[in-house]
């Protein structure tokens, strides 16, 4: 198991996570609009979207990390329970954090089609600043910190214990020194504060689309 397999893993978790809500509240505002002016309470609307769109990323977080699992195989142990169940959740609250961004996303345009032309845009950041291409460092790694791929990476990282594996040229019996990276420091700890920041992501970007959401009263018709 490779770093660039966890960031083909944690692409393919935000990029479906992304495409489930990009488009849909965009699509639904004028429906909203009116229901809203007759009384819909947002937070009900929002939570139905959340509820329903969580258990979509469940289903495909768990056919995600089966094809995964069957095709690359799995680490030998976890750090707190089956390794499987482990990257599962990674994949699961790095797709909810992704359909959470999309949500806030889609509750700034009008347009469903112009609301799916951002998401290659969004898609950029989380490759750029995952730390696969290149190493973060100064103000690089502070703008990684906004990166969702880079905390689903380093749960994936932490989880299959990369520190720990030995180089490719290493096997070949090439002698070259393999540095720890902080980044997936074999903790629980550490596991720990990648899942709450993808969550926390999560949790702020439903409140944006709430606030967005909230200015319906003043759209022209």
């Amino acid at each position: 198991m490779t770093q660039s397999l966890l960031f083909a893993l944690s692409c393919s978790a935000f990029w479906v996570g992304m495409f489930n809500a990009i488009q849909e509240i965009c699509k639904e505002r004028t429906i909203l609009k009116r229901e809203y002016m007759t009384g819909l309470s947002l937070n009900s609307y929002i939570l139905s979207k959340v509820i329903v769109l969580g258990t979509m990323c469940l289903i495909q977080s768990v056919l995600i990390m089966g094809v995964f699992a069957l095709a690359i195989g799995l680490p030998e142990e976890g750090l707190m329970m089956n390794p499987f169940l482990e990257l599962l959740i990674t994949t699961f609250l790095t797709a909810v954090s992704a359909t959470a961004m999309g949500l806030f996303v889609s509750s700034l345009f009008t347009n469903a089609d112009k609301a799916m032309m951002v998401a290659p845009i969004l898609l950029m950041p989380q490759i750029l600043f995952s730390g696969l291409i290149f190493k973060l460092d100064g103000a690089t790694e502070i703008i990684s910190w906004f990166a969702l791929c880079r905390w689903s990476v380093e749960g994936y990282g932490t989880t299959a214990n990369l520190n720990d594996l030995p180089l490719k040229l290493q096997q070949q019996g090439v002698p070259v020194s393999h540095v720890a990276e902080d980044f997936y420091e074999y903790t629980v700890g550490h596991l720990l504060t990648s899942w709450g920041i993808l969550i926390f992501f999560g949790i702020v970007c439903i409140i944006l689309a709430r606030i967005v959401l909230s200015s319906l009263r003043k759209e022209k018709s």
